[in-house]
């Protein structure tokens, strides 16, 4: 068993490094996207994961990342948007 905390910290530190770069403009400027976006977002408080939360040695942390997709996740897992959502189960079935 592994704290839940350090599975976090270890696979999640660099998050940001999963956002893309950012664009140029047709004008030669930078076109603000997430990298902008999450410029000034704190640091995860690792430290608010209780201790006492732990995890199986091999299980794994969702949601992959970028370049590591979870095994059973289907290959729109780490992307948003109306591709990855149309595929997607409901939640909560239409009455």
């Amino acid at each position: 068993m592994v704290m839940l905390r350090e599975r976090m910290q270890e696979r999640y530190a660099n998050w940001q490094a999963d956002l893309s770069e950012e664009q140029m403009g047709a004008d030669g400027q930078v076109m603000p996207g997430w990298r902008t976006f999450f410029a000034e977002c704190p640091a995860p408080n690792w430290a608010a994961i209780p201790e006492a939360l732990v995890i199986e040695d091999d299980a794994q942390a969702w949601p992959g990342r970028r370049n590591e997709r979870l095994p059973q996740a289907p290959a729109t897992a780490t992307k948003c948007g109306p591709t990855s959502m149309s595929s997607a189960p409901a939640l909560v079935s239409p009455a």
